[in-house]
């Protein structure tokens, strides 16, 4: 039986977060058209303020901060949530995340229009170019594409929505605007290749903070990073249509991924349908660590819009203030899921316990936590759970 699309909600987040390779740790920050930065450049190499507009100087100025400033980044959970919040503290506007468990027609045509689609798969570095028909041909992408290469480690979740939104038209009374920090990101970049879009972008203080801002608190101080496993390796990658073909955006490659024409009178995501189903197919049978997430616009925007064409007292009316008062209480339960993520408990969790112990109740509790931890893995299948 073929693994479907979409990712079992037994398995804990962190086996769904996204791990990738890369190198360096920049930082940039755009909001102040790079000026954050330049004493570095100019202490550092002994020369005047460099001409930015200049695409020589440019790559220069950026492989110095790249390397003379430097900060890590987190693992990020795939949430749909925590994308969609991601692009409105980034500023995108008109956008949002939504989580699909399938391809199916009727699923897309709920979020439509969608713009792009973001998969997330357990990397396995033979599953490259495989050779096969939907593989694929890396080749640059039409004038204009906007595509980074990943030059740092686990920004992939991140980089994949930004290679998605970069690429949205915008403007036009679309009601999709990027906001001034990535506008100007996107300014700057042009005529840059991706190894330098990447390390331009991962050089932005304000995306690196915001993409932190999601990671879990760890409250312990570890003296050397945790080694990750094989096991633990996925990854984040992008399809979306781009002047009437279909391209995969993968920031472990240095050109975009062409998959070929969007047949006269369809849909981009029918062909997106195939490309993804074949690298799935690749997987064992037993394979389930899989999701799918949907770049689409704004819901509440998109049925304000249907709802101004219909009668206040037709059942259609009815219908879409319905779906918009759950789209409503969706975001509010996710900024709540969110915000209590972002939240460090150790304070509170150590508290408790201390009081259960002055009770004379945490041994009691242990022994419970125990039970029903062996219980919770009995249900799993012998799954280890965190």
């Amino acid at each position: 039986m073929t693994p479907s699309i979409g990712c079992s909600r037994s398995h804990s987040p962190e086996q769904l977060r996204a791990r990738s390779c890369g190198v360096g740790q920049p930082c940039w920050d755009s909001r102040r058209g790079a000026s954050c930065v330049l004493d570095i450049f100019i202490r550092e190499r002994g020369s005047e303020r460099p001409d930015l507009q200049h695409q020589d100087q440019r790559r220069v100025y950026i492989t110095v901060v790249h390397a003379k400033m430097s900060e890590g980044w987190s693992l990020t959970e795939s949430d749909p949530a925590i994308f969609s919040i991601l692009l409105n503290e980034l500023g995108v506007s008109g956008l949002q995340v939504d989580e699909l468990w399938s391809l199916d027609n009727e699923s897309l045509g709920q979020l439509k229009p969608v713009h792009a689609l973001i998969f997330l798969f357990k990397y396995v570095a033979s599953d490259r170019r495989d050779g096969s028909s939907k593989a694929g041909h890396p080749q640059p992408g039409p004038s204009g594409t906007w595509f980074a290469h990943q030059t740092i480690t686990n920004a992939c979740a991140t980089l994949a929505i930004l290679n998605a939104v970069m690429n949205v038209p915008t403007g036009g009374g679309s009601g999709i605007e990027l906001g001034p920090e990535l506008s100007q990101i996107k300014e700057f970049s042009v005529d840059l290749d991706s190894h330098m879009t990447g390390e331009l972008l991962t050089n932005s203080e304000r995306i690196r903070a915001v993409h932190n801002s999601f990671a879990r608190p760890d409250p312990f101080q570890r003296d050397e990073p945790k080694q990750i496993s094989h096991e633990d390796a996925y990854h984040f990658i992008t399809y979306l249509p781009i002047s009437g073909s279909l391209y995969e955006l993968d920031g472990l490659n240095a050109l975009p991924v062409f998959h070929g024409k969007i047949p006269d009178g369809q849909s981009w995501t029918n062909l997106a349908r195939e490309v993804i189903q074949a690298r799935i197919n690749t997987y064992s049978s037993t394979e389930v660590h899989f999701n799918l997430m949907a770049i689409c616009e704004d819901r509440v925007k998109v049925l304000e819009k249907r709802m101004e064409g219909l009668s206040k007292d037709s059942m259609g009316y009815e219908t879409v203030k319905a779906e918009i008062e759950a789209e409503e209480s969706k975001r509010t339960r996710w900024t709540e899921e969110v915000s209590i993520k972002r939240h460090n408990h150790i304070g509170l969790i150590h508290a408790l316990m201390v009081g259960l112990a002055r009770h004379g109740k945490l041994a009691d509790q242990v022994k419970i936590a125990k039970l029903k931890m062996v219980d919770r893995q009995n249900q799993a299948g012998g799954m280890e759970i965190d």
